[in-house]
Order: C-alpha cells, then structure tokens, then sequence
C-alpha cells in the first residue's frame, strides 16, 4: 500500500518537475544573454572612452560608473530591509463557536419573542 502511494506521489512531484524546468531554463538564459549584452556594452564604451580620452582615463571612468552603481544599489537595498512594516490592520475580534452559538440562540429567542407578542396584540 505504501509503495503505491510513494509511486504515485513520486510521479507527481516528476510531471511538476518538469512543468518547472523549462520556465526556469529559460529565465537562465536570459539572464546569461543580459550578462552577455552588458559585457558587450561595457566593451564598446571602454573603445570609445579610450579612443577620446586615453586607456587609463576609460578604465577610471568605468570602474568609478560602476562602483557607483553598486553603491546605489547597496543604498536602495538597505532602505528596503530597514523601512518599517506596516501594521497589521486592526480586525474584529473573532468569536469562538460557543460564543456565536450563544448569539444565534439569543438572536432566535429575540426574534421568536417579539413576534409572539405580536400575535398577543393582535
């Protein structure tokens, strides 16, 4: 009995294994094909910086552009960890089974009281 029961939760967790491997590859190739795109980019401004101001004057400018970057990013992080969390909303307190029981028989005697003096009167 138990070796069905792993059998079939075995083949479960396979089918949604593979459900999530290519949508995961794919983000994987995107991001190297980014990482590609940048180190391209970054090589065709070291070129032109170097070509108007000098290797070492492009090596300085990138280095300092992105180490600044980093700096921002590392700023931005931190005020994202340390900004304070909202507070929980404020919710009704919730009553326990005996406690709307007892509101719902009172709620009936309620209701039932007040038509049978109703029926008195009339």
């Amino acid at each position: 009995m138990f070796q069905t029961l792993w059998r079939g939760l075995e083949g479960r967790v396979q089918a949604d294994l593979r459900k999530l491997l290519w949508p995961v590859m794919l983000m994987l190739l995107a991001c190297l094909l980014g990482l590609v795109g940048i180190g391209f980019l970054t090589a065709s401004a070291y070129l032109a910086i170097s070509a108007a101001y000098g290797p070492g004057s492009a090596t300085l400018m990138l280095g300092a552009g992105f180490t600044g970057l980093a700096g921002v990013a590392l700023l931005l992080s931190r005020l994202r960890l340390t900004k304070p969390a909202l507070a929980a909303p404020v919710t009704a307190p919730t009553a326990t089974p005996s406690e709307a029981s007892a509101t719902v028989a009172f709620t009936a005697a309620f209701v039932l009281g007040r038509y049978l003096a109703g029926k008195k009167r009339g």
